[in-house]
């Protein structure tokens, strides 16, 4: 493979697509024509389910992507699971892990609580204080009222004062609602492993993500030294930063 060829990464919630919903179809324009380019390779690493990921961007782009990671890589695109909290973690840490959040979800009074606080999947528990069975409008408001009182940060905490808990895992910030929590070599940049392994030789590989700071799920792999990295805070914050920062690059540098 081309020694000068690049990639671009996108995280999906909140970057590519509203959180949960489905992407614009100026998102899927613009990401077809950018994999459209000469020495370009594109591709997603998100927090969700492999399920979730394909029906936001659909079907038709996600054929456009080279690469397609879920569960923060531990699940690429063909369905292969590549690694698993069950082989990784023991019953009892895992069993600690969920007790501590359904201590604090008990504990602490909320705007509101519905069905569903705990979602185990292969590589993260994600944890929804309000449940995942809030309506589309509840999400709203609880988007809008953690930002001001910082919920999911309270529980961050609670988790990290617990010292069994700080030795098998870290836990951030994911999504628009939740907290994932997940072994310390689980973090998005386990998606390069397979990058690695593979006949793609990248010169340069740029990520945009939306949750950037120290405690969201984007960090690991913003801060990586392996990646030039854009934080944003929505689709159109995206577009304008691959317009401006990104693609002046890969034209120069593919020649065009």
């Amino acid at each position: 493979m081309s020694a000068n060829r690049h990639l671009v990464l996108f995280d999906v919630d909140g970057t590519l697509a509203e959180s949960g919903k489905q992407c614009d179809s100026t998102i899927v324009d613009a990401l077809q024509n950018l994999a459209s380019m000469c020495n370009v390779d594109i591709g997603v690493v998100g927090g969700g389910t492999l399920q979730k990921i394909r029906w936001q961007l659909g079907e038709p782009l996600c054929n456009t992507m080279r690469w397609l990671f879920a569960e923060n890589g531990l699940v690429t695109g063909d369905g292969t699971v590549h690694a698993s909290l069950r082989n990784s973690v023991s019953e009892r840490d895992l069993q600690h892990a969920v007790d501590l959040c359904l201590r604090w979800i008990a504990k602490t009074r909320l705007p509101f609580k519905r069905g569903h606080f705990i979602d185990f999947r292969h590589g993260l528990i994600y944890v929804t204080p309000i449940g995942a069975q809030c309506s589309a409008s509840e999400r709203e408001r609880f988007a809008r009222l953690d930002s001001m009182h910082g919920f999911r940060l309270q529980l961050l905490r609670h988790l990290r004062g617990d010292d069994r808990f700080a030795r098998r895992f870290q836990c951030v910030l994911g999504g628009q609602i939740g907290v994932g929590i997940f072994p310390h070599d689980f973090d998005k940049t386990y998606c390069l492993r397979h990058i690695d392994a593979s006949d793609a030789h990248y010169e340069r590989i740029y990520f945009f993500g939306d949750r950037c700071t120290p405690n969201g799920n984007d960090y690991p792999l913003y801060a990586s030294p392996r990646t030039i990295a854009f934080a944003t805070n929505g689709p159109a914050r995206t577009m304008q930063l691959l317009r401006q920062e990104v693609l002046p690059r890969l034209k120069l540098n593919n020649g065009q």
